[in-house]
C-alpha cells in the first residue's frame, strides 16, 4: 500500500516489480491508517490463504530478501 502518493506514483512503482508485488495506492492514507502502519516500508506476508505470517517493518538487507 503506497500512502500519500496519486495513483499514478504507484502504477509506475508496480512497473518496476511486474511480478513481485501488488502496489495499492492510498493516496489519502485511509488504509495505512486503518491498520495502523506508521513505519515504511512495512511488509505483510499472506500464505495462499490470505492468512497474515509475518509482518515486517524497516529496509531488509539484500542476502535476507533473497
Amino acid at each position: 500500500v503506497d500512502d500519500g502518493e496519486d495513483s499514478d506514483y504507484a502504477h509506475g512503482l508496480a512497473s518496476h516489480h511486474a511480478d513481485s508485488v501488488v502496489i495499492i495506492p492510498d493516496p489519502k492514507r485511509l488504509i495505512s491508517a486503518a491498520y495502523g502502519v506508521r513505519v515504511w516500508p512495512t511488509a505483510v506476508v499472506l500464505d495462499a490463504a490470505g492468512i497474515i505470517k509475518d509482518i515486517r517493518y524497516g529496509l531488509e538487507p539484500k542476502e535476507q530478501g533473497k
